[in-house]
Parts: structure tokens; C-alpha cells; sequence
């Protein structure tokens, strides 16, 4: 089976996407490619290692609204979630 994940066009184009440092940015499509069909990722930690990116990348992400904190991990957050609050 192949797996295939779709890059969130109508986030990442937009403005307070775009002017986000880069490594927040790439941090967050490293979420997206490592995150489970629901959006979850476990996995996280390995991901911010694997970037070197800091807990403020992902802070970033949390703040603006791209990444919430859900029980036991982050997940992505959706087109869905993003624009339909």
C-alpha cells in the first residue's frame, strides 16, 4: 500500500505561514509528512532532534495555531480545523 500525504496548500501559502523563520516552517512539514491519517504524531521529539530544531520552533507553531497539543503528543492541524474555527 502507498502511503501519500498531501502538503496543506491553503496554510502554507498563507501570510502567517510564510513569515515564520525557515526551520519553524520545515519543522512543520516534517509534522505533516510524519503525521498519522488523523494528524497525530508521536513521534515529535525525534522530528525537532532530526531537524535541530528548537522547542521554540514548535512553540511558534503552537502559538499561530498550525499545531495543537492533543493527551500523549502534537498533531498537525488540519485545513479543516485551521480555517472552519
Amino acid at each position: 500500500m502507498i502511503t501519500r500525504k498531501l502538503m496543506p496548500i491553503n496554510i502554507i501559502k498563507g501570510d502567517n505561514f510564510q513569515m515564520m523563520p525557515m526551520l519553524t516552517k520545515l519543522l512543520f512539514y516534517e509534522m505533516v509528512v510524519y503525521s498519522d491519517d488523523a494528524g497525530f504524531v508521536s513521534n515529535s521529539c525525534s522530528i525537532l532532534k532530526k531537524e535541530e530544531a528548537s522547542p521554540d520552533n514548535l512553540k511558534m507553531l503552537i502559538s499561530k495555531g498550525f499545531v495543537r497539543v492533543a493527551d500523549g503528543g502534537y498533531y498537525v492541524v488540519s485545513e479543516e480545523d485551521y480555517f472552519h474555527e
